[in-house]
């Protein structure tokens, strides 16, 4: 119907009429408690001005409190939980690498001609450091892993940037080793 008059009309006819038969099943105690409910909705409640304050103060105080919940549960792109390194990708720009030494290739390695890749995540910190290096996928040779990660310990980087400020990021690389390039 639209309108709130329209409503209280209907409800006032069912109240007035056989409700019984027209509407069976309607949880009323008494035949005059619709009659009570229709006139209760059409009184008009005034609300104190301390009420109405608390009222709006109530709700936007639960407006600001789901803005909130779902910031915290869909995060915008390009942006990280506090202390999380983001991912290299949209604005954010990569590291620049400023000191990459080559890994030291172990003596036991290279005599017996071992070779393989070893794929490491680390995280490249505002200062361009390496932080938390860790093997990914290994070369199957213990001694050439830990070739490289105590190689990529020591790199420095310049920072990736997020709208020209530095940020954290996890950072993926390769090494790889070949006996005769040694």
């Amino acid at each position: 119907t639209g309108s709130r008059r329209a409503y209280l009309e209907a409800l006032r006819t069912v109240a007035c009429g056989s409700w019984q038969t027209a509407v069976p099943g309607l949880p009323f105690f008494h035949r005059g408690h619709l009659r009570e409910r229709v006139a209760h909705l059409c009184k008009e409640v005034s609300m104190s001005r301390t009420r109405l304050i608390a009222l709006v103060s109530t709700c936007a105080g639960l407006l600001a409190l789901t803005a909130v919940v779902g910031i915290l549960a869909f995060p915008l792109a390009g942006t990280a939980w506090a202390g999380e390194p983001l991912e290299i990708k949209g604005d954010v720009q990569r590291p620049e690498a400023i000191d990459v030494p080559a890994p030291v290739y172990p003596e036991e390695a290279r005599k017996d001609r071992l070779e393989g890749k070893v794929i490491i995540k680390t995280i490249i910190d505002l200062q361009g450091k390496v932080q938390k290096p860790e093997v990914l996928g290994s070369s199957g040779h213990a001694a050439l892993d830990k070739a490289a990660l105590d190689a990529v310990s020591t790199w420095a980087f310049k920072p990736a940037t997020l709208h020209g400020k530095p940020v954290e990021v996890y950072y993926w690389l390769t090494i790889d080793f070949k006996a005769d390039e040694e």
